[in-house]
């Protein structure tokens, strides 16, 4: 009996090891602490990139020039790649300059981001940047508030009356991640162009919520492993006792 009832709360243990076992969504993220941490310019060249110790929300950020007359990025390292949490979110702080006349006039395109994956490319904006920092933060699912729209590649300037992606849809690029993008163009200048302005963007503290991972919990194990040891000596004690036929 007394070992029935210690098989028993083994049981019960066990049931609470696997109820337990899948962790909260985690996320990744790029402070810039000490350097740029891996991010790189997209679709942009000599865009005078790199990590700022000091200024940003706080101290260290990336910061990027439009060089191109294509929509210019920068683009995560491969930790952003992790299944990303349907329902969560990607964020980051964002500020942008000018740099000459009108300096009043930080932008007139919406702050941007863009991911690839599973064959799609998803592109999604905001409002304005500003010259001070600003948190932007996107919701990872298709519906129509969420603001994510399907477009062939990541040139294609956004339309909220272009096609939305499905649920099915949104679940695979975000479970295959193989681009992730924070564009760093919001006026049409650039250092190739004759608009005398420099567009510069930087960028701070990105955050994207990613998928719970099996985590069990050390504590439970371990008491599993005290069950079994209990159960198996209650055994070999009942076999040394058993009379001989």
């Amino acid at each position: 009996m007394r070992s029935l009832r210690v098989s028993h709360a083994c049981a019960v243990m066990f049931s609470v090891a696997i109820a337990t076992s899948c962790a909260q969504a985690g996320f990744v993220t790029s402070t810039f602490d000490t350097d740029a941490d891996g991010w790189m310019v997209f679709q942009n060249t000599d865009a005078q990139f790199g990590w700022i110790a000091n200024g940003g929300n706080p101290d260290g950020h990336i910061g990027a020039t439009d060089n191109t007359a294509d929509w210019a990025y920068v683009m995560a390292p491969s930790k952003f790649l992790a299944p990303a949490e349907y329902n969560g979110t990607f964020s980051f702080d964002l500020r942008h300059d000018n740099l000459q006349q009108p300096d009043f006039f930080p932008g007139i395109f919406n702050v941007r981001v863009g991911l690839q994956g599973s064959g799609f490319t998803l592109i999604n904006e905001a409002g304005p940047p500003t010259l001070s920092w600003v948190n932007y933060s996107f919701t990872l699912n298709e519906t129509s508030l969420a603001g994510w729209r399907k477009f062939s590649n990541l040139s294609q300037n956004y339309s909220p009356l272009a096609p939305q992606a499905t649920q099915a849809e949104m679940q695979l690029v975000l479970a295959s991640l193989t681009r992730v993008v924070i564009a760093t163009d919001y006026t049409l200048a650039s250092t190739d162009s004759n608009v005398p302005q420099i567009d510069r963007t930087y960028i701070d503290n990105v955050r994207l919520s990613t998928q719970a991972v099996p985590e069990p919990s050390s504590i439970i194990l371990l008491g599993i492993g005290t069950c079994i040891s209990v159960i198996g000596a209650a055994r070999r004690r009942r076999n040394d006792g058993a009379t001989p036929a």
